[in-house]
């Protein structure tokens, strides 16, 4: 014969299973997940590359735009410009939704860089930096 309480015993056991089993299935990634990382890791990888090939280019880009130490201090300060796009973009993300803006900036990323690439005047190149 059973003890008193004794099923109420089990179903708190069956519940502790459930409950462990549940947190361990939360815990392996899924592949939607997996992708997802994948794509935040390469996207922060390309949008790093894109901003640090200026202090990679330095030299070839003063000698572009024939600028001397102070010219090429004065454009990257232009360029730094671009964070108060940054401003922008977060509200305007607030408003259209994150995988638009990252969409979007995924885009419009390689023809900045192509622009600023092509660029002949220095307000063009700036322009395009601050763009990218």
């Amino acid at each position: 014969m059973s003890e008193p309480g004794s099923s109420a015993a089990h179903e708190i056991s069956g519940l502790n299973e459930d409950a462990a089993t549940a947190t361990a299935m939360q815990a392996v990634p899924t592949a939607r997940t997996r992708q997802l990382l994948v794509a935040i890791f390469g996207m922060l990888a390309y949008q790093g590359f894109t901003m640090s090939i200026n202090g990679v280019g330095a030299p070839w880009i003063a000698r572009s735009f024939n600028l001397g130490q102070s010219g090429i201090a004065t454009l990257y300060a232009w360029i730094s410009v671009s964070a108060i796009g940054a401003l922008i973009l977060s509200r305007l993300a607030d408003r259209v939704g994150r995988r638009r803006v990252l969409l979007g900036c995924m885009a419009a990323t390689p023809l900045c860089a192509l622009g600023a690439a092509l660029a002949r005047s220095l307000f063009l190149f700036a322009t395009f930096e601050i763009l990218l």
